[in-house]
């Protein structure tokens, strides 16, 4: 697990790759993320994050470094139910 931005987070483990059938993502772990202006949105503990600006995020490397390209990213992905979504982080 890493914190990046005031989010826990943490690569996919190998069983939830095949259960989601993803190659990659990160997962969001903890509380709902706040605190943090980037993040405050409705991204909650769970959230399969796979990609940024279209991008695929396959570990946390990529994703710190998808990040630092600047403000204005969609980050995509799903949670644990199958549920889709993308988020609009300023």
């Amino acid at each position: 697990m890493e914190t990046i931005s005031r989010a826990n987070l943490r690569e996919l483990q190998p069983d939830e790759k095949r259960r989601y059938g993803l190659s990659a993502g990160v997962k969001v772990i903890g509380p709902q993320l706040a605190g943090d202006l980037r993040w405050n949105q409705n991204i909650c503990s769970g959230f399969i994050i796979s990609t940024v600006n279209g991008k695929a995020v396959t570990g946390l490397s990529i994703f710190k470094r998808l990040l630092k390209a600047g403000q204005g990213l969609f980050v995509g992905g799903m949670y644990p139910d199958g549920t889709h979504d993308t988020y609009y982080i300023d």
